[in-house]
């Protein structure tokens, strides 16, 4: 757990990206995407004035992990290139995570909810999209990021909707497996051909809505 002043300046560094995110080329990428009308309330910003250390990200887009308690309280930001190319050719990944910090859930505040579901997506962008058509979701960093201390955050819910990645690797499918084994109330939806986000643009929040069950 980060230490107080850490802690502080996670959130201001959140909020001052989040300042910086109306007009931006983020603000232009979340619109692309389909998921401008949610990324506001995500605190997703822009690194236009890196804070010492992220100066390699100028440019990116950040997601900050809020907490259920508001903005102050940032557990962590990741950042997105978005950026037209190929990341590896530029000596880079897709995402950057702050160094040493362990995994942790992407949008808790969907816990703290009355809903009788919660959806567990393979990244940050994917739980965006579940929010614009209306699901309460939370986001795992990758096929990796899951550990086994984040099983008690989903023992109450009727149903713990799995939604898997179509990548043609058979990653998404993987990660959903991985999960479903630790929790009785797992229920694997396998995006085929598709991520969330994809099948929301292409198709809008009702397919995605159908796919799951839920319409």
């Amino acid at each position: 757990m980060p230490a107080t002043s850490q802690k502080s300046a996670l959130a201001a560094e959140a909020q001052m990206y989040a300042q910086a995110y109306k007009g931006s080329p983020a603000e232009a990428y979340m619109v692309k995407r389909g998921l401008g009308q949610v990324a506001e309330r995500f605190g997703i910003g822009y690194v236009s004035n890196p804070a010492p250390g992220h100066e390699r990200i100028e440019g990116w887009l950040s997601i900050p992990y809020l907490r259920p308690a508001g903005p102050d309280y940032t557990t962590t930001i990741r950042f997105r290139c978005i950026e037209d190319h190929d990341c590896k050719d530029f000596g880079h990944g897709k995402y950057f995570g702050l160094p040493g910090v362990k995994p942790h859930l992407f949008n808790t505040q969907a816990l703290v909810g009355e809903s009788s579901y919660v959806a567990i997506c393979e990244g940050e962008m994917d739980v965006l999209a579940a929010a614009a058509c209306g699901i309460p979701a939370v986001g795992v960093a990758g096929v990796s990021g899951w550990r086994d201390h984040f099983r008690p955050a989903f023992f109450g819910y009727e149903t713990v909707y799995l939604l898997a990645d179509g990548d043609d690797a058979g990653q998404g499918l993987e990660f959903a497996d991985k999960v479903a084994a630790q929790l009785t109330n797992a229920k694997v939806i396998p995006f085929s051909g598709h991520d969330v986000n994809s099948l929301l643009l292409a198709e809008g929040p009702e397919s995605v809505r159908a796919k799951i069950g839920l319409s």
